[in-house]
């Protein structure tokens, strides 16, 4: 990279309780921070009384390329900001798992802050948190399970909340979507047994009842959250309802479900599609997208939720690699509103070059499948298969 990635901020001007994905170095380059270590009052007094007044902040050199390129495209200040945010939630929300687990007191304002600050975050420009997100998740596809999950919730919110904004929803709204979001899942934490393979085949029946019901005993768990609000609680038990009734846990239709329910609905069904819970490869996002629209038409999903969630990823969403009809490789950073076949990339070969498809003679030929989760292309005889439905396909063949 030509350009310097580089970030000087005052020690004392650090948040206490930041934790931060690049290393801090002081002015000689030395390391004062370890990435993933939590930045906290000791921290800073050590720092001072050593003399290092101001920190640096770089992009890591050892990361993957892509995702260099990809950072590279967005203003550092967010992209630390924003990560920080992502960070903190997953680590609000472990902390609020672990204590719904123990029955002990929870409160929602955690949570609440760190979603607010993700919108204040967000308001001007959403293709940055696509890209945090985009590496978030490619950074380490094979967490630990609760790990993974928290990442999945984590995303599922920010996704959901960035739709709704696209949607032209309230700020208390986008939070309740945000809080739905986060939290949903939290039954999958009481119950190990539905990762392993032989319990779901050898007890099928008991599985799939039990994880149909999974949305209720979440609801259960977190009746006694303070601060909560029962419309989120109404968000989660529907989140799995679609439109044409073939939801659960009740298979409820359309003017039933709650238009929040049915935004959470279209995301939860899209990440389910290209990192499953229980399938051992994804789809690409470009090919999970088609799906969710071909389902759309048939009345599965909300179809404006749809049309504001492709618009807000693009037909190929930021993260994203793809191959172009001029036999070249590029890597999705922008989308352009309303263009959702022609996004802004940037080319793999020509990293300083950047290329706004709207506006030139290429074209995205298709998306290029692998990558760190081994996302894989669509079959064509695979559109009407149900993909987001865990409970539908344990153990497929790929």
């Amino acid at each position: 990279m030509d350009q310097d990635r580089s970030l000087s901020i005052e020690t004392k001007r650090i948040k206490v309780g930041t934790t931060f994905d690049f290393d801090l170095t002081d002015k000689f380059g030395r390391v004062v921070l370890k990435a993933g270590r939590t930045f906290d009052e000791v921290i800073r007094t050590r720092m001072l009384a050593a003399g290092v007044e101001t920190v640096t902040i770089s992009v890591m050199p050892d990361q993957e390329s892509t995702t260099r390129l990809l950072l590279d495209c967005y203003p550092l200040e967010s992209v630390v900001e924003l990560q920080n945010i992502l960070a903190q939630t997953e680590q609000g929300l472990q902390a609020f798992v672990e204590d719904t687990l123990k029955d002990r007191r929870t409160e929602s304002d955690v949570l609440r802050n760190q979603l607010d600050r993700f919108l204040g975050g967000v308001a001007d420009d959403t293709a940055t948190a696509l890209g945090v997100l985009a590496v978030r998740w490619s950074s380490n596809p094979q967490q630990p399970d609760a790990s993974k999950l928290i990442a999945r919730s984590t995303r599922l919110a920010w996704l959901a909340m960035i739709t709704g904004m696209e949607m032209g929803l309230e700020p208390s709204e986008l939070v309740a979507i945000g809080l739905a979001g986060l939290l949903h899942d939290c039954a999958w934490f009481v119950h190990p047994e539905w990762r392993d393979p032989v319990f779901r085949s050898e007890r099928r029946g008991e599985f799939v009842a039990a994880y149909q019901r999974h949305p209720f005993e979440s609801v259960e768990m977190l009746n006694s959250t303070t601060g909560l609000g029962q419309n989120v609680l109404y968000m989660i038990a529907q989140l799995h309802e679609q439109s044409n009734g073939s939801g659960y846990p009740r298979g409820l239709r359309a003017l039933q479900i709650l238009p929040a329910a049915r935004i959470l609905n279209v995301v939860d069904a899209y990440l389910e599609i290209v990192d499953p819970t229980f399938r051992k490869n994804g789809i690409v996002p470009a090919d999970a997208l088609g799906q969710i629209c071909f389902h759309a038409v048939l009345g599965v999903f909300d179809r404006e939720a749809v049309r504001c969630f492709v618009d807000t990823l693009s037909a190929y969403p930021v993260g994203s690699e793809v191959d172009l009809n001029d036999s070249r490789r590029a890597i999705v950073i922008r989308s352009n509103p309303g263009k959702p076949l022609e996004p802004i990339v940037r080319l793999l070969d020509a990293p300083n070059e950047v290329t706004d498809l709207l506006n030139a003679k290429i074209r995205i030929d298709a998306p290029t499948p692998g990558g760190p989760s081994f996302r894989r292309l669509q079959r064509e005889k695979e559109m009407g298969i149900p993909f987001w439905d865990a409970t539908a396909l344990l153990d497929p063949e790929e």
